[in-house]
């Protein structure tokens, strides 16, 4: 909860104890905010790649990532879930 109240860019939501969502309220990818339709899941694989290797760092281990929604693919914001 406290990285909830300190930072406005990405939130973490608690959903067990060996998993969360990490959600971002916007789109920050530079390669597609621009683009003004909709984009297949693939557009968002480098923002699963970083949130693997952040996230990896984090937990000190090997994480499984999944993309739950992505505003681009007409989400309210993007969503990824980790799991550890």
């Amino acid at each position: 909860d406290s990285f909830n109240n300190n930072e406005s860019f990405a939130s973490l939501e608690y959903i067990n104890d060996s998993k969360i969502m990490f959600c971002y309220p916007e789109c920050y990818c530079g390669c597609v905010k621009r683009v003004n339709k909709q984009l297949p899941e693939v557009w968002c694989y480098c923002t699963l790649g970083y949130a693997k290797s952040l996230f990896s760092k984090v937990f000190k281990k090997d994480v499984i990532v999944q993309l739950i929604e992505s505003i681009k693919m007409g989400g309210d914001r993007c969503a990824v879930s980790i799991e550890w």
